[in-house]
């Protein structure tokens, strides 16, 4: 059985098929994919490229463009971040916010992992569901901030936090 220490940051937070579609969409830059194609090279079937492709496209990592009766997709280039929209620069660093039942301890393997494939910093900041909703009603300026402003969410739904 995988556990987050040996599948890595991005295998304890992503399902392997929405990884694959990621990775797919990274490789293709600002060009617009076919779903089949993408599915072709992530090695899945259409019909799950097509399900991630959406999920993506709800939480505004990717968009769509219908081109006769096809729909292509690309990475959202006004996503934020500089991994996003592929403008790291070599000291970019990637800020993570985890808001869940994990403690620091729990994340320092898969950091320090993700931090060595990506030669780049990860700087980890872990909250309670309770916590961060304290925070939040507190307003905190940085929880404010982030929760107010453009994020990623790689798994769960933002209205879990609201």
């Amino acid at each position: 059985m995988a556990t987050a220490r040996n599948k890595g940051m991005l295998g304890a937070l992503l399902p392997q098929t929405r990884q694959l579609v990621l990775r797919e969409l990274v490789r293709s830059g600002e060009e617009w994919v076919h779903i089949h194609a993408l599915a072709r090279n992530a090695g899945i079937h259409a019909a799950n490229a097509r399900r991630e492709l959406r999920n993506l496209e709800a939480a505004g990592i990717a968009e769509s463009n219908r081109v006769g009766g096809q729909v292509h997709f690309r990475l959202n280039p006004r996503c934020p971040g500089s991994f996003a929209t592929g403008d790291t620069r070599a000291d970019s660093d990637v800020d993570l916010m985890i808001v869940g039942d994990l403690s620091l301890k729990d994340l320092a393997a898969p950091i320090a992992e993700a931090q060595r494939e990506l030669a780049r910093e990860v700087n980890p900041s872990v909250y309670d569901v309770a916590d961060y909703r304290e925070r939040l009603d507190r307003t905190d300026s940085f929880i404010a901030r982030v929760h107010r402003g453009e994020r990623i969410i790689l798994q769960g739904d933002s209205d879990e936090l609201d």
